[in-house]
């Protein structure tokens, strides 16, 4: 807001504040999911809650085979397949509702024994997204299994790091073509990112504000900052056509937040690990699916919009809610470990 104040790029009340709102809504949901549905017992409702994850990954199912033989869905093509999106707008949409049952599954997976074939299935189907990303995540939440289930220990932050290689590994062709390949003038990603710390710089240590850059309202209202830079020429960043344009979530942060928002976030992150840390203590099925999600969230930050992206809402809800269990539970004289 301060960037917004000094630099006055945007108008203050009609783009910074809407802005604003929709980068800290994240964590306005999970403060909603943690205290005003502070009395929602997992545990209680569980039988209930797996026969909807379930019925939902029954549904995908069906659709996946009907679209495979009838092309009912919108697609695009990638290695000569379709890749599955069903009724979603974007294929990255399904891996994030994928992603969003597999974290309820896990936290109900201690009351239920056969969990285990519908997150074999919930994986598949984001995987038939032939997205990097989708595999990359797919197996970072295999790995959270196998930590947390069977061999008992916590993932921490050079477990974490682990993933990165694999996911590179599996994203190196994208990551290549969008950053070391020839198109590098002409990729929105790239030049996103690279100016954006340009945009940290000219702008030290505050920021050019919400809605400047890189943010959905950047574009609507479309922000100076990108003829400042040169980028109105960038496909997907001109004026008329600003489809790629939030479609980063590092490079909006960096440059709108400047240096100070970028520690700042960083240390949020870094406060909500710790926190999901304890609810080991609690339950290791309520820890893996925290875990998990938040891991999705990371990783595709990388590549998308990520913790400002609609579904990002309800996976903060339901982080909230998972926060709560130890101190619900324990209360009621029912620990999930019992």
């Amino acid at each position: 807001m301060l960037g917004n104040t000094v630099y006055q790029y945007q108008s203050f009340f009609k783009v910074a504040v809407p802005d604003a709102f929709l980068c800290l809504k994240f964590w306005l949901a999970l403060y909603v999911g943690k205290n005003v549905l502070s009395r929602f017992s997992i545990r209680r409702y569980a039988k209930k809650i797996y026969n909807h994850v379930r019925f939902v990954t029954a549904v995908y199912v069906i659709c996946y085979f009907f679209d495979l033989k009838f092309h009912l869905f919108k697609a695009s093509i990638r290695y000569g397949m379709r890749c599955t999106q069903l009724m979603y707008s974007h294929s990255t949409v399904f891996v994030a509702c994928c992603v969003f049952l597999i974290g309820i599954l896990l936290a109900v997976s201690n009351y239920n024994n056969d969990w285990k074939k519908c997150l074999g299935i919930l994986l598949f189907l984001m995987c038939t997204t032939l997205r990097s990303k989708a595999w990359g995540i797919a197996i970072a939440i295999v790995l959270i299994c196998y930590f947390t289930f069977y061999r008992k220990k916590k993932i921490t932050i050079k477990t974490l790091l682990l993933f990165v290689p694999l996911v590179v590994t599996l994203a190196w062709n994208q990551i290549y073509y969008y950053f070391f390949s020839s198109i590098q003038g002409d990729s929105a990603r790239y030049q996103l990112l690279i100016n954006s710390f340009k945009v940290i710089k000219d702008h030290f240590p505050i920021g050019s504000g919400f809605g400047t850059y890189a943010s959905y309202y950047s574009g609507k209202y479309y922000s100076p900052i990108y003829s400042s830079y040169g980028l109105t020429g960038i496909y997907g960043l001109t004026r008329d056509n600003t489809s790629f344009i939030s479609d980063s979530f590092w490079p909006m942060v960096f440059a709108q937040t400047g240096l100070i928002g970028t520690i700042a976030f960083g240390c949020a992150l870094l406060r909500l690990f710790k926190q999901i840390q304890k609810i080991r203590i609690t339950s290791m099925a309520f820890y893996a699916s925290a875990i998990s999600v938040l891991s999705y969230l990371l990783i595709a930050s990388t590549a998308e919009s990520a913790f400002v992206h609609p579904v990002a809402i309800p996976i903060a809800l339901w982080l909230g809610v998972i926060m709560n269990q130890d101190t619900f539970d324990v209360e009621g004289g029912n620990h999930p470990n019992r």
